[in-house]
């Protein structure tokens, strides 16, 4: 193994920064660039994914692999929050990293530094929190066209739907789900060539089956089970014993082939084991799912799944044992679809005006170059335009403004470093935002915190231990890498405050 000195991590991670922030940057704006990936064998990729292109880098050097290992993380942990935003957090964690770590060549304490980071940060947050907004149509356009860069103007598959349908597509997805549901994305069948839209009204549990193997459509990934029996139990399923009666009688029944859905507090491993092989290989598909929330808003949930299907909640606490149940005590939904995080269930007499939760589904084509990165692109719209409706959004001018709020500081001194580094990176930002869009609070605020600690912690650092067993150019990389922060060190410490203004 190779151990790196801090000067000399603190330089491959420099190098690492600066190459995923020039990868990137051609992102930021959603005017519709792309990026090309080529790949080490097979045909180049486009993209217009700033977490696909920063996952696509490999550096040699090993201080500069592990610094981008760490942006990847904190881009994916962003990702999560807001549903977007690797290229806004790379370029703000480059902006700030340079910035720090020529305050660190010039004599700033790194802890200090990286103390002052985290106070700014929450300075500016603190300060733009009251300025947000709830977006109006045409701003949570402008989010979602975006988010989808170059498939905006993406047109679905209906006939005579204009230049820039995708987009419209996934806003009236939102507007029918309402503000407390999101739309789900799912892959069009093969033979489907452009978006489409599902829409209906049912009950919608947030949780997805507790198996993989059952599924129905391996290629989108979920189950979709019609006229389907349902089994609503308050209670855990603790063994196989306990279903091995009812499925008994189900399959000897009059309806022995219809699928069953079971959902139920939890399924013991030997029971969940007995309904993936009667879903495989039995006479009818099976799928199970947990019973969601806890309390009386499970038993809220599960009554109003009840309403729908005219099944009855079962359990212990209700008298009815699994051993005991009969077939009339379930209830029958018109459809059923599962994926791994929600389970959708229609009643027959539920249509797109019907009672009950308002669901819809976009299928995206997955397959070619194009879906390949169409697919990914709606994705992210839909997450962002959700955190833009949760959370309100801000102005393009909100990035100057951020810098606005952090006072005029000198660039020496830990926390007034901090401070200077900080209002730097916001105005690099201002500088490559359009003047027209808009940006969701919640990603303002985890793309600025996940830089900001990933600037502290790693110019705080003590140094890097790699390990080189597949790396036999460590040795020679670390050395270089050690070189080249020495002299940027030498360099910097003379003209650090003309450095930051170029």
């Amino acid at each position: 193994m190779v151990v790196l000195s801090a000067e000399s991590a603190l330089g491959g991670a420099r190098a690492g920064f600066r190459a995923a922030a020039r990868a990137v940057a051609p992102l930021i704006d959603g005017s519709g660039r792309t990026v090309v990936l080529g790949a080490g064998s097979g045909p180049p990729e486009v993209t217009a994914d700033a977490d696909r292109v920063l996952a696509s880098l490999r550096p040699d050097a090993g201080g500069t692999r592990l610094a981008l290992q760490v942006l990847q993380q904190a881009a994916a942990e962003v990702a999560r929050a807001a549903g977007g935003g690797a290229a806004h957090t790379v370029l703000l964690a480059d902006a700030l990293l340079q910035s720090a770590a020529r305050q660190v060549a010039a004599g700033t304490d790194p802890v200090q530094l990286r103390n002052g980071l985290t106070l700014a940060c929450e300075a500016v947050l603190a300060a733009m929190a009251d300025q947000a907004h709830r977006a109006s149509p045409s701003e949570l356009r402008r989010v979602v066209d975006t988010a989808l860069g170059p498939w905006s103007h993406a047109t679905v598959s209906t006939a005579g739907d204009p230049p820039g349908a995708l987009g419209s597509l996934v806003i009236e997805a939102l507007d029918h789900c309402g503000p407390n549901r999101s739309p789900s994305v799912v892959p069009a069948l093969r033979y489907v060539g452009k978006p489409t839209l599902e829409v209906g009204a049912g009950v919608a549990l947030d949780t997805g089956r507790l198996s993989p193997s059952m599924v129905t459509d391996r290629g989108a990934d979920l189950a979709e089970l019609y006229d389907a029996r349902v089994l609503l139990y308050d209670g855990p399923v603790r063994s196989a014993d306990e279903l091995l009666p009812l499925l008994g009688r189900l399959a000897e029944g009059p309806d022995g082939h219809r699928p069953l859905l079971l959902v139920a507090d939890r399924v013991a491993s030997d029971a969940l084991a007995v309904l993936v092989v009667n879903h495989l290989q039995g006479p009818f598909q099976v799928v199970a799912v947990a019973a969601p929330h806890l309390g009386a808003h499970r038993r809220a949930r599960l009554g109003e799944a009840a309403a729908l299907t005219g099944a009855s909640v079962l359990g212990l606490e209700r008298g009815v044992p699994l051993q005991t149940v009969t077939p009339d005590l379930l209830g029958t939904a018109h459809r059923v679809e599962v994926d791994g995080r929600r389970c959708l269930i229609e009643g027959h007499a539920t249509g797109a005006d019907g009672a009950g939760d308002r669901w819809a589904r976009l299928r995206v084509p997955a397959d070619g170059v194009v879906g390949q990165s169409m697919l990914p692109a709606v994705q992210s719209a839909v997450a962002t335009a959700c955190a833009a409706v949760a959370g309100g959004v801000l102005p393009a001018t909100s990035w100057e403004a951020a810098a606005r709020s952090l006072p005029e500081v000198d660039p020496t001194g830990s926390r007034d470093g901090a401070a200077y580094a900080v209002r730097g990176a916001l105005e690099v930002m201002a500088g490559r935002t359009p003047s027209g869009s808009v940006l969701p609070l919640a990603l303002f605020q985890a793309s600025l915190r996940a830089a900001c600690s990933v600037t502290g912690l790693l110019i705080s650092s003590g140094g890097m231990v790699l390990d080189t067993a597949s790396d036999c150019h460590a040795t020679e990389v670390a050395r270089h890498e050690e070189r080249r922060a020495h002299q940027g060190g030498h360099g910097h410490g003379h003209g650090h405050g003309h450095g930051h203004g170029h």
